[in-house]
């Protein structure tokens, strides 16, 4: 004969209360394997607890009165669970439970922990959570969790009445709506809030500055509205504050500053505008991140960015930031992930970013930056580098991440040339680099196909020799000889401008700065100005006109109109190289820096 299991009533409430956690640890094991088994498990499982029941002789608190063949038996959670009073841990996480939460929770004062994350609770009203009022009576109450699950409607205001011993409250992914009641202010000794992917709007209450042992606030993926509050200045031992994807709106608070043990700062995704508080950048502990990503914020990136030696990520990429990328982001030695596209940065990459040796990903697309492509970011171990749109010139790197096409674009740099063929940039001018100090040189090669083109390399270099002019670049050597293949072969070699050539200055293109003004007359069909240095803040006005000769060099007389008394009266002899126009004669007006006259 089988055994039978029986509750004599003699027996004592202690093994009643073992008997039914017993059984609600045996449900819940049952469910979550046959969750796993798929359905023959279901079956199985399900007429072994019925089996089960069927040897329960005496059931005084009626546990398993749920527990019939009408309902799935992963819902056979007992509803008398507020039987037990001194019940302590309530931990019934990652399971497949349904329904409300019993109101005879209430019952349950000595609870200290409440863990009841993914499951699919809900009430299917616009109270759901009025629950949370009856557990005023657990008044020694450290956690309460119900994340991840399907509970709607408002919070009570009542959230404000539970223990004040209460530590971590988590109501995130839910579909609660509504404001945060300011209520929740009275909770003082909480330390971790989070109530994020819910549906809740309004202001963010100012009362939560009351929370001064609060470590970890999650307010993200909500619809919250109104400016950042100042009192969150107060959370002196906050360590993640995360408010992203919302509507924010104001200014970031420079009050934020004295949340001296910040680790992680998320804003991204909002609606805030003004400049970056310096003081934020004055937090040395920032280390996991910072994310001003998809906002209005608008001014220079602050240079106390260079305190945040220990930053990991640092993304404000889409706002409307200007100026240069200051020099001291090459201080944030512990940079992996590094986003400034879309904003308005001017200028070149700062040298100072080669000390960035363990940067992995690199985004300054979408600005206005300038000057050439560094050749150290060939040295840095990067795997994704984002340098399109903007004004980068010059011979474009081929090593490092570079050398992959895949994970670097440089796409909207027009001057952009050479690098590897897969990029699709035109060829550059010949250019080299010395061996002595590592001085980059600019080499002009000329076409001895045409015509008189040696006897034009002589004049040239007489020339260049007897002309002193600050305006003029600096001739280092000359080169006559024959190539590999035994051709006549004859250079010029240049000091390399890196502010570009007065070609550049003359004829700017779309997105050439605006402070770059100059006047030409439009039957000059091709120009190389590169003899010329380009300068700006001029003095004085220069009239050309002359005839060219169809060689590499014309010579052409300048008439000097200075803005101050011309010491000479005799005009002066410069060159142009191989200036072309339709009825070759040319007439060109510019603005150049005063010069000094070679009398």
């Amino acid at each position: 004969m089988e055994s039978q299991l029986s509750l004599p009533h003699g027996r004592s409430l202690a093994a009643t209360l073992w008997l039914l956690h017993s059984i609600t640890a045996i449900a819940l094991v049952a469910c979550s394997m046959s969750n796993a088994l798929g359905a023959h498990g279901n079956e199985t499982d399900r007429l072994a607890l019925l089996e089960f029941k069927d040897n329960i002789i005496v059931d005084p608190l009626g546990v398993l009165s749920s527990w019939n063949s009408s309902h799935h038996f992963c819902h056979w959670i007992p509803l008398e669970v507020g039987h037990l009073s001194r019940l302590r841990l309530l931990y019934l996480d990652n399971n497949s439970l349904s329904g409300p939460i019993p109101p005879s929770l209430s019952s349950c004062s000595s609870l200290l922990n409440i863990s009841l994350h993914y499951n699919k609770l809900q009430g299917g009203q616009a109270n759901d959570l009025d629950f949370l009022c009856s557990l005023t009576n657990a008044t020694i109450l450290n956690l309460l969790v119900i994340a991840n699950n399907n509970f709607g409607g408002e919070v009570p205001k009542c959230i404000g009445n539970l223990s004040i011993t209460l530590d971590l409250l988590a109501l995130g992914q839910n579909a609660l709506s509504g404001t945060l009641p300011s209520s929740i202010g009275n909770i003082i000794n909480l330390q971790v809030l989070s109530v994020s992917a819910n549906n809740f709007s309004g202001s963010i209450p100012p009362e939560i500055g009351n929370l001064k042992k609060m470590k970890q606030l999650y307010l993200t993926d909500n619809v919250f509205t109104g400016e950042v509050p100042h009192t969150l200045g107060n959370l002196s031992m906050l360590t993640h504050l995360s408010m992203g994807n919302n509507n924010l709106l104001g200014t970031i608070p420079s009050s934020l500053g004295k949340c001296q043990s910040l680790l992680a700062l998320d804003l991204a995704h909002n609606k805030l505008a003004g400049a970056i508080p310096p003081e934020i950048m004055s937090l040395p502990p920032l280390s996991i991140g910072v994310d001003f990503s998809m906002n209005n914020l608008t001014g220079e990136l602050p240079v106390e960015i260079g305190n945040l030696k220990h930053l990991s990520a640092l993304d404000q990429s889409g706002n409307k930031l200007s100026g240069k990328i200051p020099s001291s982001l090459g201080s944030c030695m512990s940079l992996e992930y590094l986003y400034m596209g879309d904003n308005m940065f001017a200028g070149p990459i700062p040298s100072t970013l080669s000390s960035l040796r363990g940067i992995r990903e690199l985004n300054l697309s979408h600005n206005r930056l300038s000057g050439q492509i560094p050749d150290f970011l060939e040295d840095l171990d990067l795997t994704s580098l984002d340098l399109s749109f903007n004004n980068f010139q010059g011979n474009l790197p081929t090593g490092g991440v570079l050398a992959n096409t895949s994970a670097t674009s440089v796409l909207g740099n027009e001057k952009l040339c050479g690098g590897l063929p897969e990029y699709r940039l035109p060829k550059c001018k010949s250019t080299g680099t010395s061996t002595n100090g590592r001085t980059t040189i600019a080499v002009k090669v000329l076409n001895l196909d045409r015509h008189g083109a040696s006897k034009s390399f002589i004049k040239e270099c007489e020339a260049l020799r007897n002309i002193r002019h600050r305006n003029l670049v600096k001739v280092l050597t000359a080169c006559s000889g024959t190539d590999y293949q035994g051709n006549d072969f004859k250079a010029l070699v240049y000091e390399f401008m890196i502010n570009g050539s007065l070609d550049e200055w003359l004829h700017p293109q779309v997105r050439t700065s605006p402070e770059r003004e100059t006047l030409l007359e439009p039957n000059i069909l091709s120009c190389d100005y590169k003899l010329f240095r380009a300068e700006q803040n001029s003095g004085s006005q220069v009239m050309t006109r002359g005839t060219t000769n169809g060689n590499s060099i014309s010579m052409f007389m300048f008439d000097t109109r200075p803005a101050k008394n011309d010491p000479c009266e005799t005009p002066h002899w410069f060159f142009f190289d191989s200036i072309e126009s339709e009825n070759k004669k040319v007439s060109a007006q510019a603005l150049l820096t005063w010069w000094e006259p070679l009398c």
